[in-house]
């Protein structure tokens, strides 16, 4: 059957291996194995076998927690109107494990994640997850968006440790920024998308996403172009920048034969940009998607030849602090790019703000609790 889950196994498995999980089978000899697949767990965790009986999640995660495993439960499903689906279906198979341990005497609840992926390859696939805090069921959410990527060791301790699905900052690493800036340029590399038109198709697409981080899939190559070029308008409307859009628009290739590779482009960007949890990034105060931008032009083929030339973030610290740049200052940056000095100048003012509001926060406390002082001194006087 084409439209089969069975095809996200590898998607799964390639990207929980990107965010540094060892997707072994747990139960093979050697140790290590954090992922089982389908049935693997049977004859080896009595937790899952009597929790889940004949139910089969497409993996099983293990999640390092305080000396025993917390399980992350992965449920997938061919289409993308499945996703509701199958992250409900991913709850209740955690529900299950959860009731079983409940019976078991006062244990903690130990399937506290739950995923829903919906989509197939050549369509791209949608990713929901949900935390139990022991009450209820929440979307995790990064940066007050939630997450539509798979999370990290790290991201999943950080949730548990606060018993909480929101993570409050963007982790963007750098690490991982470098490794999907070259995924992505292979992608439009491999489907023959100019050099020249590189820049401006990322561009586009993570506009999109910021406006509508769901946006339809169309079969149709004209349709999915049409998609992302109305989220680009819509957003650049919203914020009285519309005599951008002509120059960030998406045409497709003159010639038909060459639609579907272009539409695959897209596809696998979009892809890409989704597994970083793209729309994080974005609304991220530290300008992690300035970061990530910088680093795909940095690193993109033929950057020279598009004449790029970017100036290190370092260096555009240090210039502002060295101008010592204030609240009240006008910065002037003629050929600005990505808008690194700019950045780096607003950040270094907001920091300074920041102080402010610390300092003032102290020195009024100061003055409270010499004011209590005195009247206690006052009241214990003859």
């Amino acid at each position: 059957m084409v439209d089969s889950e069975f095809r996200t196994y590898e998607y799964i498995r390639r990207v929980l291996g990107d965010l540094g999980w060892n997707t072994r089978n747990p139960a093979r000899m050697g140790g290590g194995g954090e992922v089982y697949t389908q049935g693997e767990f049977r004859k080896h965790d009595e937790v899952l076998y009597n929790g889940l009986g004949s139910k089969t999640p497409e993996n099983i995660v293990l999640v390092p927690w305080d000396g025993s495993p917390v399980y992350w439960i992965i449920e997938a499903k061919a289409k993308h109107s499945q996703l509701s689906t199958a992250i409900n279906e991913a709850r209740h198979y955690a529900d299950l494990v959860n009731d079983y341990v409940g019976k078991s005497g006062p244990l903690q609840d130990v399937a506290r994640f739950a995923t829903g992926i919906a989509g197939s390859p050549e369509h791209s696939f949608y990713v929901q997850t949900s935390y139990w805090d022991g009450k209820k069921w929440k979307e995790i959410a990064i940066n007050n968006y939630e997450t539509t990527g798979f999370l990290s060791k790290e991201q999943c301790q950080y949730i548990l440790t606060a018993n909480e699905p929101e993570i409050e900052h963007f982790d963007d690493n750098p690490d991982l920024f470098l490794a999907k800036a070259n995924a992505i340029n292979k992608t439009l590399h491999d489907n023959e998308i100019p050099v020249g038109e590189r820049a401006k198709t990322i561009a586009a697409l993570l506009l999109a996403l910021a406006e509508n981080g769901s946006m339809r899939i169309d079969r149709e190559p004209k349709a999915l172009i049409r998609e992302i070029n109305g989220n680009v308008e819509d957003l650049l409307a919203k914020h009285g920048k519309e005599e951008y859009a002509n120059s960030i628009m998406l045409t497709p290739p003159a010639t038909e034969k060459n639609h579907a590779k272009y539409r695959k482009a897209l596809i696998d960007t979009l892809q890409h940009l989704r597994e970083m949890n793209i729309r994080s990034a974005i609304n991220s105060g530290d300008d992690a998607l300035g970061k990530f931008y910088e680093t795909f032009l940095r690193y993109a083929n033929g950057a020279k030849e598009m004449g790029i030339v970017l100036t290190p973030r370092h260096i555009t610290k240090f210039a502002v602090e060295c101008l010592g740049v204030g609240p009240k200052d006008r910065i002037y940056d003629p050929t600005c790019g990505t808008g690194g000095f700019l950045v780096s100048a607003m950040d270094l003012v907001r920091k300074k703000l920041a102080l402010q509001v610390k300092q003032s926060t102290i020195i009024s406390r100061m003055t409270d609790c010499t004011e209590l002082s005195n009247a206690t001194t006052y009241m214990v006087l003859p």
